[in-house]
């Protein structure tokens, strides 16, 4: 290659105007080519023809492309300069430096095809006729300059589609994440067992998961826009904005254990959780998570009351033990009220001014036996006996006990029959029934006053009525009615009227026993008890019991001739006053009694004369011995003799378990005269004497 200086540009021949078009059209169609290696072999063609030049060639895109043939060593030293201009060595004016120092040694052009922002290439030309190509020179490097615009556009092109392909891929990643990341959240809030919520700041559901609507029973667009309120029971509904919603707002959450209604009726019990939620650009709220409890605040209102009801069964089984107690010693004092005053009857003339005061002394132990029983009844220390009774009777004798004891601003009113009411029943428990109805409707009136009114009347149940109670069977029945003018009983109470320890009194006025227990002796007695009432119009039992059978007669206590009779009796009692007074009712019988009050010692007298006695009367509770014991010991030493056995009480006899040890008879204290001389006479007859 030749190596010539250049000409100064008013020496140079003038452009062939074909070539120059041809440049322009060059120039034209550069933004049409595509890649760098498209462009330097459209470029390296196109200039290919420009007079004066030998050799052209493009390095673009690390590649030499050249339209004719360079020596391979010139090749790597054009390579070496691309790379020292796109290196440190090309910046500034060592760039000038680098392009005509190469120029010098190498006699070929360089053309850089670049940017202020990058070299893309070098155009290399090494002319063959130094004045003819100098000419075009300009507008080769005008062309150079168009082209680098280009490669760059084309790179920025590519680098924004670059960027947003890399952008569309981060989005649709991030899109396919978060429709993954929803999706196991609308899972896990569809799935989870517990309840999940939002609502607004009036309290209206925003979102309720699946669980949350099955517990209510309610679809989900029935329950979204309603105020959470409407499904709580109307007694909490006051609270919820005074304390819910105000704790929201001012302490930011609130949590607690609240019954709701579900769409069956059915109360349910959730505990909860609640707080208030404060985006940063959007509307606050309030989210909360909540659980079913029913069970666990049955379960522990159960407990409680099973608690309350083994309390209750202990209070019971302690009043049971100590009713045994005090029945056994108010029956001996019992004894002696009524032998006593027996005792003084008998010495009174018919029309002697003291024998009424007498025979109301006998009638009030007679009653007071009769609550005693009552007593142990309540605590089931004695057994049932039904027999024949008189309701109008038994109505009237609890009416005369519970008068004294009624406020006097409560007026008391019957209705009662003309004929006997007949029923087949327990006196003492249907006497418990009375005392019962009756206390309740005058506790109903104590403050105010009012009528307590008891009406006693026939009827027929006939089957359509008896169908209505499937423990009920038609036929005659009697129907009690208690009623009185108190306060009455809401609606919700007279629903569990009958349960078991359930009450409306204070703690200190009632067990809730009462009514229970009158339910059970009614219906025990194959009867029915229904309550009618209204808050501040009084309350109305009304019982049915049912008819004795037409030649049933009621039981009643007449006094009869007293049987007199002879013979020995040994008596045995630790009570002195009774040994005293049942020796003088024997003796006035027509008996000769040997008493005494230490068993022991009457043990070994007996032994000692075992034939000198026809009959031994003894106490069952005594120090040192007890009466059955006595009793097996007397049978040893003389199998055939005849034995009566007293007691005020003990449960560890009864009339069967003293048959089986032998003893002829059985009484229960306090023993009046006519029945101790039945008895006696009975025995001693039985034994031939």
């Amino acid at each position: 290659m030749k190596n010539t200086a250049a000409k100064t540009l008013w020496t140079m021949p003038s452009p062939d105007p074909e070539i120059l078009g041809r440049i322009i059209l060059i120039q034209s169609t550069l933004h049409l080519m595509g890649k760098g290696a498209e462009m330097a072999r459209f470029l390296c063609r196109g200039f290919s023809r420009v007079p004066g030049m030998e050799i052209s060639g493009i390095f673009i895109d690390g590649r030499l492309h050249w339209e004719n043939g360079l020596p391979g060593p010139e090749q790597q030293h054009c390579r070496r300069l691309f790379e020292q201009l796109t290196g440190g060595a090309g910046q500034g004016a060592g760039r000038k430096t680098l392009l005509n120092g190469f120029k010098n040694s190498h006699g070929v052009q360089c053309l850089p095809i670049e940017t202020a922002l990058a070299v893309y290439g070098i155009f290399f030309c090494a002319p063959a006729d130094e004045e003819m190509f100098f000419s075009y020179v300009p507008y080769i490097e005008n062309t150079m300059n168009l082209a680098a615009l280009v490669l760059e556009n084309h790179s920025q092109q590519q680098m924004l589609w670059q960027h947003k392909s890399d952008l569309e891929k981060k989005v649709k990643e991030r899109t396919q994440a978060l429709a993954r990341s929803e999706q196991r959240f609308r899972d896990l809030f569809n799935s989870i067992s517990d309840l999940v919520y939002t609502q607004d700041l009036e309290g209206r559901l925003i979102s309720a998961n699946p669980a949350l609507n099955r517990l209510f029973g309610y679809r989900a667009e029935e329950l979204l826009g309603r105020p959470i309120s409407d499904f709580m029971l109307p007694e909490h509904r006051e609270r919820f904005k005074s304390e819910y919603l105000k704790a929201i707002f001012e302490k930011g959450s609130y949590e607690g254990i609240t019954p709701y209604l579900a769409k069956d009726g059915s109360t349910i019990y959730i505990e909860y959780r609640s707080e208030l939620v404060r985006p940063e650009n959007d509307t606050p709220f309030i989210s909360g998570i909540g659980r079913d409890v029913t069970g666990r605040v049955l379960a522990r209102r159960e407990k409680r009351r099973l608690e309350g009801q083994i309390r209750q069964a202990q209070k019971m089984e302690s009043i049971g033990t100590l009713s045994g107690g005090v029945a056994h010693d108010f029956n001996n004092v019992l004894s002696i009220i009524i032998g006593n005053a027996e005792l003084a009857a008998a010495e009174l003339a018919e029309n002697h001014q003291a024998r009424r005061y007498v025979n109301e002394i006998q009638t009030a132990g007679v009653r007071a036996k009769d609550v005693v029983r009552q007593l142990l009844t309540f605590s089931r220390k004695t057994r049932e006996e039904k027999q024949a009774v008189d309701l109008c009777m038994l109505v009237g004798e609890a009416l005369k006990l519970l008068r004294p004891v009624i406020a006097a601003n409560i007026e008391i009113r019957t209705r009662l029959p003309e004929q006997p009411a007949v029923v087949l029943a327990d006196p003492t428990q249907i006497h418990q029934v009375l005392i019962n109805l009756c206390g309740n409707a005058a506790d109903a009136m104590a403050r105010s006053g009012g009528v307590l009114t008891v009406g006693l009347a026939a009827a027929q149940l006939n089957d359509e009525n008896a169908a209505l109670d499937p423990d009920m069977e038609a036929g005659r029945f009697f129907q009690l009615a208690v009623k009185d003018t108190g306060h009455g009983i809401a609606a919700k109470s007279l629903e569990r009227i009958f349960d078991p320890y359930f009450t409306t009194k204070d703690v200190d006025k009632g067990t809730g026993l009462g009514l229970s227990v009158v339910h059970g002796i009614v219906k025990s007695h194959g009867g029915s008890i229904r309550v009618r009432s209204q808050p501040g119009q009084g309350c109305e039992f009304e019982i049915l019991l049912p008819a004795a059978e037409k030649n049933a007669d009621a039981v009643s206590v007449q006094a009869g001739d007293v049987p007199r009779g002879q013979g020995r009796i040994l008596l045995i009692d630790d009570e002195p006053m009774i040994v005293s007074l049942n020796q003088q009712r024997l003796e006035k019988l027509g008996y000769r009694v040997s008493g005494h009050t230490n068993p022991k010692a009457a043990l070994e007298m007996f032994s000692s004369h075992p034939y000198r006695f026809e009959l031994v009367i003894t106490d069952m509770t005594m120090p040192g011995i007890t009466g059955d014991r006595l009793a097996e010991k007397i049978l040893e030493i003389r199998p055939e003799m005849k034995i009566i056995l007293c007691t005020g009480y003990n449960s560890q006899i009864s009339d069967q378990t003293a048959a089986s040890l032998g003893i002829a008879r059985y009484l229960e204290k306090p023993v009046q005269m006519q029945q101790l001389a039945e008895a006696v006479c009975d025995v001693l007859s039985v034994s031939g004497n």
